[in-house]
């Protein structure tokens, strides 16, 4: 499923945090989750793609954002880590 897995981020409080993650397959339903949970979209917290390739985009980053996130694809996931600074 995945064509390029994600990377760990390192981000600095108060800048923009991209998480992106290339799969084999356009226009899938992709799930992203924070520790375990799923992530609520808002202003603050986007997902997108083109193509075959997805992103999450958190603005403005807080301390609270650090920590493990997952992009599942059906029964396939990856996981990263997000830190702040």
């Amino acid at each position: 499923y995945f064509l390029e897995d994600p990377s760990n981020i390192e981000c600095i409080e108060g800048e923009d945090a991209t998480l992106t993650c290339k799969i084999r397959f356009e226009n899938q339903p992709v799930n992203w989750l924070k520790d375990g949970k799923a992530i609520t979209f808002n202003e603050s917290c986007a997902k997108s793609n083109q193509g075959t390739e997805y992103k999450l985009i958190i603005k403005n980053v807080k301390s609270d954002d650090s920590g493990e996130y997952c992009m599942q694809v059906g029964t396939v996931s990856r996981k990263l880590q997000l830190k702040i600074k």
